[in-house]
């Protein structure tokens, strides 16, 4: 994971292909810690996430709830597996999806 620093956003480059139970206290843990900077708005790009389960849902949403206030969560290349997920819990309402890294990040302002 790491983590790279715009003008009003960061972006968190997930690297990992699985965002399930092994990897969500994991994914929880390096977030909190690499967090240095506040900002706007926080991308976090799912491009290289093949697999998502209930507990890596969960980490998204629980990263959502803990972002300070006035802070907006944007997620970025999810494919066809995880924008399925999102659609089927709804979450898709909530958690605006872009295409990549750069797309989210043209609506910041």
């Amino acid at each position: 994971m790491s983590i790279e620093y715009r003008k009003n956003c960061a972006i968190v480059h997930y690297e990992a292909d699985r965002l399930d139970a092994a990897s969500a206290p994991y994914f929880r843990k390096n977030i909190d810690e690499q967090m240095t900077e506040q900002r706007n708005t926080l991308i976090l790009d799912l491009k290289a996430v093949k697999f998502m389960d209930s507990s890596g849902l969960g980490a998204v949403v629980s990263l959502m709830q803990n972002l300070q206030e006035g802070t907006d969560l944007l997620l970025c290349g999810a494919g066809d597996n995880i924008r399925t997920l999102l659609r089927k819990t709804r979450l898709d309402n909530i958690l605006p999806l872009h295409i990549d890294a750069e797309s989210a990040a043209s609506t910041v302002h």
